[in-house]
């Protein structure tokens, strides 16, 4: 069933000279499999965000169901998206059982990947656009044991409160880091 899964792409020009997906054009499971890794991701991406409504949220089965891509893939990707304020996800307890529901939220703009020589982190930054409300976004990177990045940790700050943030995390640094 997997190989008669159908997406859809468009490509768009990100601000940073990347690429976007959107959904169009129709990508094969094959075609899909052919893009390289980061493409891919951003591709999967786009695939599950377009399923979602802001109005309106969805289980993992739900978009596992309406996407047609892995269960693990689907999970993955919206952990990621969930860090990073485009979906927003809900913990319903039922008895025992517990059911997240996601929804859309933002959209990312202005991303730029920041890459410390000689260290093991890597950062990626980007604006959160929300409504009427932007955030700044920092989401600390390494790699998992196959070499593929995932996101460590994230932080999310709203434009009104960068300012007051950035003075704040320079004092407290300067108290607790010593060299």
């Amino acid at each position: 069933m997997a190989t008669m899964v159908v997406a859809f792409l468009v490509i768009h020009i990100w601000a940073s000279g990347g690429r976007r997906f959107g959904l169009e054009s129709k990508l094969t499971v094959k075609e899909m499999q052919s893009l390289r890794p980061r493409e891919r991701g951003r591709y999967v991406q786009e695939l599950i965000l377009s399923t979602l409504d802001e109005s309106k949220p969805y289980t993992l089965s739900d978009i596992v169901e309406k996407t047609g891509l892995a269960r693990p893939t689907v999970a993955k990707h919206l952990d990621a998206m969930s860090s990073t304020r485009q979906v927003k996800k809900t913990e319903h307890r039922l008895g025992r059982m517990s059911v997240a529901l996601y929804a859309r939220m933002g959209r990312v703009s202005r991303k730029e990947e920041v890459h410390r020589s000689g260290g093991r982190a890597n950062y990626s930054l980007f604006v959160l656009e929300d409504g009427n409300e932007q955030s700044v976004c920092i989401q600390q990177k390494g790699e998992d044991e196959y070499g593929a990045s995932v996101v460590t940790g994230a932080i999310t700050v709203r434009f009104d409160d960068l300012k007051a943030f950035i003075e704040e995390l320079h004092a407290y640094g300067a108290r607790v880091v010593t060299k």
